[in-house]
């Protein structure tokens, strides 16, 4: 089994699930944490009304913002997502017990 994993994460095959998968997981967690902030902000009994809807206003600016700066969702020019990618390339390299570097000897 060991042996099957090992040459799936070479194979590139399993890298995109994963980066995809870890995208997704991130995605919605952050989707999550700003429902609950909005729902606290726009929603504090201990504040008068106006405050409320000042802060509705807020961020709808926020939003607005946030939209126009976002590059296209899934977009391999993403620098989030290939940070990620990277990252995990870098980590597989790292723990790789037989890189394919050392597999080849070297060239005089």
């Amino acid at each position: 089994k060991e042996r099957i994993a090992h040459e799936m994460m070479h194979s590139g095959d399993v890298l995109p699930t994963v980066v995809n998968a870890l995208w997704s997981a991130t995605v919605i967690d952050i989707e999550h944490t700003i429902t609950q902030v909005c729902e606290r902000l726009l929603h504090d009994a201990s504040v008068p009304r106006k405050q409320c809807v000042d802060r509705a206003r807020a961020l709808v600016i926020l939003g607005q913002i946030f939209m126009s700066t976002k590059g296209a969702e899934g977009s391999e020019s993403n620098p989030l997502r290939s940070a990620v990618e990277a990252a995990m390339m870098a980590a597989l390299k790292r723990n790789d017990p037989n890189p394919e570097d050392e597999a080849e000897p070297p060239q005089a």
